[in-house]
């Protein structure tokens, strides 16, 4: 017994990181540690063994070792039996034998905690009245074959990676026809990972982008998936015929109604069904070998039901239209094995209500037909024999030859008031809601009538006043339109239809309106009416026709100088100098644009997700427990720290690197809130350039640091125009900015070449846009509608002067992030496509916080030393840099022949020349750049040039050194008769130190 309470005092307090740390050397990698597996020996991107403190486990990415807890670390690892594991860190943390009665009870409630592990599992098996002996699966492990569960215990960490056998979810593996795990490839990635699905205990706990609660998770990216029982599969390996199969969503229902002679297979979910026309392989497969005669898609008994939370001036009609376009697909794809010669009748059935509310497959045969389950199978039957296709439990419905238009009388979505007497008791206690493009409501007679009645002024027809029929009324059209926010704006010239309700200004086309009047009349006028609008629409609503709407003339929300709202559905926030507030959208009293109202639900953090404080001119940060959440902070931090070889961790490094980790990351987030602050000064305009650390040869790429992310962030926030940057003629393009519109508020250049015409860019920057669209022509942008200008690039950006100076702020990367370590080694998601609800209310409070900062602090410069020693090094090419080297450098007795010496122009030009015939270098360097390289590279060194002779602004080198002086002495040139000469000195440099 004590044994058993020294050994859970040891798991109490043993650390897994400590023991780890004792026997690898480990580096942080997120949340995670990292380090060289102590059995295989491998380490790098996708290799190695993670350690994960907060989890308390570790496994090895190559050789697939790992396990949990210090005891397990020690065994595996070391080789050490358990009790030489015991004993080891029993002494390690001085735990005697003498335990208190609280370890008793610790191992009590481990032991209760152990056992529920797996009772969600049970529990989940047993709701649907299987067993795990039901789902035992034949697979092949190698070259062997073994006989497992699919369903087994896992959970996802902070990073959504996989931990198999921790936590409390379910895990289901899918394995193929043949019984091989099936695979997928991440993103980014080269090798396959075995697919998988979690069925999650807590759904509130994993919410999806809309801020639902998730049951069931697969990796992003992993594609539609099919699940196949065990009794499929060995029909399937013996070459039986499979007369009629089903597609039940679910595993759980695949694997019940196969228990009872109800061969089906498993979908991921219903409503991505033959999407894009693709079904997995083995379905296709197992059709033909099995020879499938009919095929047939379940429903659950809920399939014609509403959404659960169906909201006022919610579409009602979204639910069943996506029950419509399943059974579609599905029948679509079905159909298509006729070009096989294969001829499939196509069904779909459904679960009927009944009085136990069993809703799936699986619920009824685990409680409606508890008694006999095998039952199901002749009710089955006697459904696809009878005449309406209606049984005891289950209808069906042959669709095989059913056009759309038929398929959509199954949810009555071809008549607006029979649907809305089939959901009437949800739909009257909604005050109003939309069907398609028109509002509607339940009046006090429970019929379905227009939220937004017709007025006399009005009804665009009237009865003709001889004879029969209707005449149109075109004023009255513009009438109706123009009450109901319709009309036209005028953009760089051009006229376009919106919409405008509540502020908010939507972008329609001439097909929009056509279809919101002909779906109006469908409700409000006589088959008549009907009628001559069906005939006559192309004319009545035609593009002639519709330029008669009235012009709108809107009061558009414009920025201050230090103050910018951001825009969500359902509020919006202020954000100043002062902080952020959260606004009621009944305050909105200008227009918006549609595609700046975000559709995420977020919500304003009480604890900043991080402060800076400023002392004599130096920055620091502090991030709080919420922020160190945020994938998008901790990647910004991440690419701000040039010391993470000292430590991954900031607060680990030397007070100085981490001020300069602290401008680096307020230089990021500043920038972040300049591109998103819609206020243009032509004053202080700037380019964001966002550019690597790492300096390196001149034409050498060193990317992957993650700048392109940082860029593309910002079309997450403001409209955005995206560029290529790779063309060797972007400049050259007249009509580059051929999207750009009064809404774009950020044209991003990515990955832009070396040596790009920075100049060209100049009138953009300061706010001189002339757009050139093909067949329209030129328009010049309102100044105070000019989007800010980015660029990501490799490679330094060419340029002298204060004007090249005056319009960038270089955001600097370090190479933390590389060809062997990207962001999804850490975060395990991609940004933006595989966060869920938490990342993204995080993303958009530090969007917040950043424009908070920015009108605080301004674009805060961050140290370019760095990137100015790149562009110098760009300026003067390599094989300049390389010979200058070499010809101004020390000799083997440390002394430099030609420093400080007055050497002729010519003669240094001729013995550059001379060293590099080879590389055929005079085609590139005239005499003239031979004297810019010469004159970078005394910067590039701290070199003077012409030490003895005073600089253009006429102040001598010992003036020069005794003022606030910047980049190297440059003296006048030197010349005696018809002779120059240069002198490149390193005399001053124990007082002038640059770099």
């Amino acid at each position: 017994m004590k044994q058993d309470i020294v050994l859970e005092k040891i798991k109490d307090v043993a650390k897994l990181e400590d023991i780890a740390g004792d026997y690898m050397q480990l580096s942080n990698a997120g949340k995670d540690l990292h380090g060289t597996c102590p059995l295989c020996g491998k380490s790098g991107k996708g290799k190695g063994m993670i350690i994960s403190p907060a989890k308390q486990i570790f496994k090895c990415f190559s050789c697939g070792e790992g396990g949990a807890g210090a005891l397990a670390f020690l065994q595996k690892t070391q080789n050490k039996t358990f009790v030489e594991a015991k004993n080891e860190l029993a002494q390690k943390y001085n735990i005697s034998e003498e335990a208190s009665t609280n370890s008793r009870l610790n191992y009590e409630a481990k032991k209760m905690r152990k056992r529920s592990k797996k009772a969600f599992i049970d529990k989940q098996l047993k709701s649907s009245g299987l067993t795990f002996d039901d789902v035992r699966t034949t697979v092949i492990d190698g070259s062997k074959t073994k006989e497992i569960p699919p369903y087994q215990t896992g959970c996802l960490d902070d990073y959504w990676r996989l931990l198999p056998g921790e936590g409390d979810d379910m895990v289901i593996y899918y394995y193929d026809l043949e019984g091989r795990p099936v695979e997928y490839t991440r993103k980014g990635n080269k090798n396959p990972e075995q697919f998988y699905r979690i069925r999650f205990q807590n759904p509130d706990a994993h919410k999806d982008k809309s801020g639902k609660g998730m049951k069931y998770y697969s990796p992003s990216g992993s594609g539609t998936q099919l699940y196949i029982p065990e009794a499929v599969r060995k029909l399937y390996k013996s070459k039986r015929k499979i007369k009629r199969l089903f597609l039940q969503e679910g595993e759980k229902k695949a694997e019940k109604a196969c228990k009872h002679g109800v061969m089906s297979v498993g979908l991921m979910g219903i409503h991505n069904v033959g999407s894009k026309g693709q079904m997995p392989r083995d379905l296709q497969t197992l059709i033909i070998e099995c020879e499938v005669d009919e095929v047939c898609i379940m429903f659950d008994s809920d399939w014609q039901d509403l959404s659960r939370n169906v909201r006022v001036g919610d579409n009602v009609q979204l639910r069943p239209y996506s029950f419509f376009r399943a059974l579609k697909s599905f029948k679509e794809y079905m159909i298509s094995f006729r070009n096989m010669d294969i001829f499939l009748e196509v069904y779909f059935a459904a679960i009927r209500i009944n009085e136990t509310g069993d809703k799936g497959l699986d619920d009824l045969l685990a409680n409606g037909l508890k008694v006999n389950p095998d039952s199901f199978k002749d009710d089955l039957e006697a459904a696809f024999n009878s005449k309406d296709g209606k049984a005891a439990h289950v209808e069906v419905h042959k669709v095989t030859s059913l056009t759309d238009f038929q398929l959509m009388n199954f949810w009555n979505l071809n008549d607006n008031r029979e649907f809305a007497q089939k959901h009437l008791g949800i739909l009257k206690n909604i005050p109003e809601f939309m069907i398609k493009r028109t509002k509607f409501r339940i009046n006090e007679n429970n019929e379905l009538e227009l939220a937004e009645p017709m007025l006399p002024e009005e009804k665009f027809w009237q009865p003709k006043e001889k004879g029969s029929g209707y005449i149109f009324v075109y004023p009255r059209l513009y009438t109706f339109l123009a009450n109901r926010g319709y009309g036209r704006i005028v953009m760089l010239g051009e006229r376009h239809f919106v919409r405008t309700q509540k502020n908010i200004v939507e972008f329609v086309d001439r097909i929009d309106i056509k279809e919101y009047v002909m779906e109006f009349i469908k409700n409000e006028a006589t088959e008549d009416v009907q009628n001559m609008m069906y005939s006559g629409g192309h004319f009545y609503l035609g593009p002639h026709s519709l330029e008669n709407l009235n012009t709108l003339n809107l009061d558009f929300e414009m920025a201050e100088r230090t103050s910018q709202n951001l825009h969500f559905h359902d509020k919006f926030w202020n954000i100043s100098i002062d902080g952020v507030k959260e606004m009621n959208p009944s305050s909105r009293t200008k227009a918006v644009y549609a595609n700046k109202i975000h559709k995420k639900n977020v919500k304003l953090l009480k604890d900043h997700l991080l402060t800076f404080t400023q002392e004599n001119g130096k920055y620091n940060f502090h991030v709080s427990e919420t922020g160190k959440k945020a994938h998008f902070l901790q990647f910004l931090i991440n690419t701000s720290n040039l010391y993470w070889r000292s430590s991954r961790h900031v607060e680990n490094l030397l007070p100085g690197e981490q001020i300069e980790v602290a401008t680096h990351l307020l230089s990021k987030l500043t920038a972040l809130g300049y591109q998103c602050h819609r206020y243009f000064n032509a004053s202080v305009a700037k380019s964001i350039i966002y550019m690597d650390a790492k300096n390196s040869e001149v034409g050498a790429s060193n990317g992957r640091s993650g700048k392109s992310i940082l860029g593309l962030a910002i079309g997450k926030i403001v409209p955005q125009v995206y560029v290529g940057g790779k063309s060797k003629k972007i400049t050259d393009d007249n009509f580059l900015f051929e999207e750009v519109t009064e809404e774009t508020e950020n044209v991003f250049f990515d990955d832009v070449r070396a040596n790009i015409d920075f100049e060209h860019f100049f009138p953009n920057i300061t706010g001189r846009w002339t757009i050139n669209k093909k067949g329209v022509g030129r328009n010049t942008l309102p100044t105070d509608k000019s989007p800010k200008i980015a660029f990501s690039t490799n490679h330094a950006i060419n340029g002298e002067g204060s004007s090249f100076k005056d319009r960038q702020h270089v955001v600097v990367f370090s190479d933390y992030y590389n060809d062997n370590h990207k962001p999804t080694d850490d975060f395990r998601l991609l940004f933006f496509d595989e966060w869920g609800e938490d990342q993204y209310n995080y993303f958009f409070n530090l969007v917040a916080t950043s424009l908070h900062l920015y009108f605080k602090y301004g674009l805060v410069e961050a140290p370019v030393d760095i990137i100015e020693k790149r562009r110098l090094r760009q300026q003067m090419g390599e094989d300049f840099l390389q010979w200058s080297d070499m010809y101004f450098g020390y000799n083997d007795s440390h002394i430099a022949e030609n420093l400080n010496q007055e050497i002729p122009r010519k003669e240094l030009y001729l013995t550059f020349l001379d060293s590099n015939r080879a590389g055929n270098v005079q085609r590139y360097y005239t005499p003239n750049r031979f004297r810019k390289s010469m004159t970078a590279f005394c910067h590039y060194k701290g070199f003077a040039f012409n030490p003895t002779q005073p600089n253009d602004e006429e102040i001598n080198i010992s003036d020069w050194l005794a003022s606030d002086h910047e980049g190297a002495f440059i003296g006048l040139p030197n010349k005696s008769g018809s002779v120059e000469y240069w002198e490149i000195s390193d005399a001053h440099l124990e007082l002038n130190k640059p770099f």
